[in-house]
């Protein structure tokens, strides 16, 4: 017989497994908006074996911005292939919001790789 406690902790490190927060990454390919970004680190399996990191495509590039006496200041730093930046992924899916609607996703997908944000570092 298996101890419930035992399995309850395997199945909630299993879903942990699938929910991303934030990791360094790479830029692969940068067009001036959004990158193509590959997570610095690979992810360790259960089991011992190592899977390597993906690349994640049309990856929004965050630059800070702000107010300056009025008028709107942005500060950006050239980015290119090689560079490194953080990766912040968003608790819920992001086209709808990326292409204008502040109406709920119509997708379930939460913390997934394919929903973040980068900031250059």
């Amino acid at each position: 017989m298996t101890d419930p406690v035992t399995d309850l902790r395997r199945l909630i490190a299993a879903e942990l497994a699938e929910v991303h927060t934030t990791l360094p990454g790479v830029i692969v390919v940068y067009d001036g908006r959004t990158a193509v970004v590959r997570p610095a680190l690979p992810k360790l399996l259960a089991d011992g074996r190592v899977l390597p990191a993906p690349q994640i495509v049309s990856v929004p590039v965050c630059w800070p911005v702000g107010d300056v006496a009025g008028a709107l200041a942005l500060i950006s730093v050239p980015l290119r292939a090689g560079d490194d930046v953080v990766l912040h992924f968003s608790e819920r899916a992001l086209e709808s919001w990326l292409a204008g609607s502040e109406q709920p996703p119509d997708d379930p997908r939460q913390f997934d790789l394919t929903d973040c944000f980068a900031t250059p570092v």
